[in-house]
């Protein structure tokens, strides 16, 4: 139980109201909305793979990944570069993240890597990693509202981006070996 002087040191967060409409800049959402796309086809892909039967459509969902980092690495650029970074953009990004590098990339591991162990397992692991990648997302966004006036320009935490494309990597060249691609 708390007693009344532990609440009295515990940092009070003040909630963040915006005081105008969040601005939407056009040329970094639409690179963000490739990454989202490139998600949804990747999904999309994975189960016409199951549908199937066939390999060659995770062969496509995994390039539809790989096409997500380059879009994932580009919003970021292009709002930086051209001075356009918001608040709508940096939540945008996240949750084409959870959709791109969070959801495909798990129902990809369960479907060709898990697909020996026994379902609830398999399901389990994926959901673990699906669900930890959403956590880091909301974690680093919580960072960066109330870090705003930090000068760092380093990044804190793991990306969700990092984690996948490497695995990602190593399936597509797996799946390359037995597709004959």
């Amino acid at each position: 139980m708390l007693s009344i002087a532990s609440r009295e040191t515990r940092p009070r967060v003040k909630p963040v109201i915006p005081q105008s409409d969040p601005k939407i800049y056009v040329l970094p959402t639409l690179m963000t909305a490739g990454n989202v796309l490139c998600g949804y086809v990747a999904t999309l892909q994975i189960f016409d793979g199951r549908m199937q039967d066939n390999m060659l459509h995770y062969h496509y969902a995994i390039l539809a990944i790989l096409a997500a980092c380059v879009f994932d690495a580009l919003d970021g650029r292009v709002a930086r570069m051209v001075g356009q970074e918001s608040p709508f953009g940096m939540q945008l990004d996240s949750l084409a993240d959870i959709i791109s590098f969070g959801v495909a990339p798990a129902l990809l591991v369960h479907d060709i890597v898990l697909k020996d162990v026994d379902r609830r397992i398999g399901w389990t692991i994926s959901c673990i990693y699906l669900v930890c990648g959403a956590m880091r997302l909301a974690r680093f966004n919580c960072i960066a509202i109330l870090d705003v006036k930090s000068t760092s320009k380093n990044f804190r935490g793991c990306p969700i981006l990092r984690n996948k494309s490497r695995s990602v990597m190593a399936r597509h060249l797996a799946l390359g070996a037995n597709v004959g691609c």
